[in-house]
């Protein structure tokens, strides 16, 4: 499809064409080729780190709210099946009901921006991984109220492919109703439903080794949207993979998603009509997997899911 030429403008000020990125990968790779053949970590010591930019209390609607909705996305990080992970999260505020410890950090952000400050705090989660945390691993970018499968990291670490993983498969829950919908390529039973990483930006881990001195702070800026991953990545010579099974939880509808408050939920909400999950087996077994019963105490009852009369 053609550029518009105001995204064409945009784009070539931000070195974002197709072209641009093409030879700045090419670069990237031929500036770092020593330093990527040298990288040999050792497999058990590998990590996938999840950099969480959290909204501050002075933009928040419900900073509980924020919180509880916080506290959830890292209860399915303590229900990993693999341990081997650590939560970094980014705000001007330290979260008064999260537990911080070895494996869950605060990094305080030290700015007061105009606007919306997720994409800055990623930036300085970055810089203090590399700084801080060093080592190799996978970068997952997460916010702060997304639920992850508790055999992501396994499986991540498991397979280490040591390019990158993208989350095509997955839900989307209404928080207010704890509704359920698919994300997930189109087939028979859903012929509209959509790739979860094309919805939801908690859907890529990429490949870090910031002690072999290859530019890994680049590299993992280069993500970029999370609609184009396989093709951004692909120009630094990234082969990412898709993880088999649906693995992630899109929450929306609590008050505090960015997209809300920007006015952009008709989209979103769409797919709880065009993509419900049906069955209401497999609803229980959603639950079941992402730990619901413990999430969303006295709001996933059984009678929610009892066959209806």
């Amino acid at each position: 499809m053609a550029y518009r030429i105001e995204d064409l403008r945009r784009d070539l000020r931000s070195r974002n064409t197709p072209l641009q990125r093409r030879i700045d990968g090419w670069l990237w790779r031929r500036r770092n080729a020593r330093a990527l053949a040298r990288s040999a970590p050792d497999k058990d010591a590998l990590r996938v780190v999840f950099a969480i930019p959290l909204i501050s209390r002075a933009r928040a609607e419900n900073w509980d709210r924020v919180q509880e909705t916080l506290r959830a996305t890292l209860h399915c990080l303590e229900r990993q099946s693999d341990p081997r992970w650590y939560a970094i999260i980014c705000c001007q505020d330290r979260p008064e009901r999260v537990s911080f410890g070895e494996r869950v950090r605060f990094v305080p952000f030290p700015q007061v921006l105009e606007g919306w400050d997720k994409h800055a705090k990623a930036v300085h989660a970055r810089h203090w991984i590399a700084n801080h945390l060093r080592g190799a691993g996978y970068y997952f970018a997460l916010d702060a109220d997304d639920l992850m499968h508790p055999d992501l990291v396994r499986y991540i670490l498991t397979d280490d492919n040591r390019s990158g993983y993208l989350i095509e498969k997955g839900y989307m829950l209404d928080y207010a109703t704890l509704d359920l919908a698919v994300l997930q390529p189109a087939d028979a039973a859903y012929p509209e439903a959509t790739h979860f990483y094309r919805s939801c930006g908690s859907s890529s881990a990429i490949w870090f080794d910031f002690d072999c001195g290859a530019d890994f702070l680049t590299a993992l800026a280069a993500r970029g949207n999370h609609r184009k991953v396989v093709r951004n990545m692909g120009y630094l010579g990234f082969d990412v993979g898709m993880i088999p099974f649906h693995a992630a939880v899109y929450v929306m509808n609590h008050g505090d998603n960015l997209r809300q408050k920007r006015g952009l939920m008709s989209g979103k909400m769409k797919h709880f009509d065009v993509n419900p999950v049906r069955d209401r087996a497999r609803a229980s077994d959603i639950g079941e997997s992402f730990g619901f019963g413990e999430l969303f105490p006295g709001r996933w009852p059984e009678a929610k899911l009892a066959p209806a009369d």
